[in-house]
């Protein structure tokens, strides 16, 4: 180690300090690096062929590297609304399923995730990398503006919506690791035998899976008693889509809730249920919705804060995420509000803890939203957008803390 200038030298001998000094005096010494991102601090490493090599090993013959050297960049930047952080690698595009199965030894090997539980989730990565690279023969497109389904009223405070590059090799893979010994993805594997009893096979699941989104917002209600709401959903092919329509028929029916069968234009199946709980669950056009909202959220469309808004139109992306920062907060000073509905329920067993938990939410005082963003397996790009702490949200969390406070005899 050595200082140089403004700068502080690291090297493992001193011949590297020498090397380094002389590469800065002379620009033709220096070691190229190819970038992919545009901001200026970065961290760079690119594999000499030891890692992927390692990793390979480690698979006992489950993966396969593809002859592409690995590479990894992570670069940040400040500016005046956050920070930007990207990274570039083409790690998912670095191996693939290995088709040639190891020879057999006459003893049963032991199965890489084992002991190695990324290794099982490495080979399903790598088929899924397959879709977007194209190496399957067909090329993963952006979501859809059908894929971004909208629905209920108020404001979303987070939005997640992604491309799943579903194969059916990506599903063999999963039951060939659960036969391995991996248990975590068993579950997984028995869901996939009960769709298969209710006629949906790995082709149908796999049409069906094309995309899954969530989003946490709108309104509900527990009881009688409103509370914030959201949904998931999932789209893809409309022929095999409508294959859950006499599922959803099916699990209404034996809820023994009250749903109501609701006819609704653009809806292939509709049903609603207000008590106990809001709740919506069917199909419009290829996309499929189950959703804690009230009956009346099919006929609303949400008003999105900006940020959001500008990903649910951006046409490249195959990922995104948003957490509006001011509707989060909103969101949770009803909830720890001593005065309404749902602070009397936590009284009892959390209200100790509620002065800490006001004045943490004031720690996000700042967050004006966080915001992740894919167009490939390879860049993965977030933001961290910042903001002027808002002072009568402050002082309304103030007053909440001092509330509790109050109640707790402190």
């Amino acid at each position: 180690m050595s200082p140089e200038g403004g700068m502080l030298l690291f090297g493992a001998t001193r011949d590297d300090l020498d090397q380094a000094r002389s590469a800065l005096a002379d620009g033709t010494k220096r070691l190229t690096v190819q970038r992919a991102l545009p901001q200026k601090s970065y961290f760079y490493f690119r594999d000499s062929g030891t890692v992927a090599d390692e990793i390979v090993k480690e698979s006992r013959g489950s993966l396969r590297a593809s002859g592409e050297k690995l590479f990894f960049e992570a670069a940040l930047d400040p500016a005046d609304d956050g920070y930007h952080l990207s990274v570039f690698t083409n790690a998912a595009r670095g191996f693939s399923e290995n088709q040639e199965k190891p020879a057999s030894t006459g003893t049963r090997q032991a199965a890489p995730s084992a002991d190695k539980p990324w290794l099982a989730a490495a080979s399903v990565l790598s088929n899924m990398a397959n879709a977007v690279s194209g190496a399957d023969g067909q090329k993963a497109t952006p979501l859809t503006k059908d894929e971004r389904l909208l629905m209920g009223s108020g404001t979303p405070w987070f939005s997640l919506v992604g491309r799943t590059m579903l194969q059916k090799s990506t599903l063999q893979a999963i039951r060939d690791a659960v036969a391995a010994g991996d248990e975590d993805m068993r579950d997984i594997v028995q869901a996939l035998d009960v769709a298969k009893s209710y006629g949906i096979d790995d082709d149908a699941i796999v049409s069906i899976l094309k995309s899954v989104g969530m989003v946490l917002g709108g309104f509900t209600s527990v009881g009688g008693n409103p509370l914030q709401g959201g949904y998931i959903h999932v789209s893809g092919e409309k022929k095999e889509i409508d294959l859950l329509a006499p599922i959803i028929e099916k699990a209404t029916t034996a809820s023994g809730f009250p749903f109501q069968s609701v006819a609704e234009p653009g809806w292939t199946v509709l049903y609603t249920l207000n008590e106990p709980v809001g709740c919506v669950v069917g199909i419009k056009d290829n996309t499929a919705v189950l959703g804690l909202l009230n009956p009346d959220a099919p006929r609303s469309v949400p008003t999105l804060a900006s940020r959001m808004a500008n990903l649910y139109e951006k046409e490249d992306l195959l990922m995104f995420l948003n957490l509006d920062g001011k509707e989060f907060r909103k969101m949770v000073i009803g909830l720890l509000d001593p005065d309404g509905i749902w602070g009397a329920m936590v009284a009892g067993e959390m209200g100790s803890d509620m002065p800490a938990l006001v004045e943490g939410l004031k720690c996000l005082a700042e967050l004006d939203a966080l915001e992740i963003r894919a167009t490939s397996m390879d860049r993965l790009d977030l933001s961290l957008y910042t903001m002027n702490p808002d002072q009568q949200e402050l002082d309304k969390l103030t007053t909440i803390g001092q509330k509790w406070a109050a109640s707790q005899g402190n």
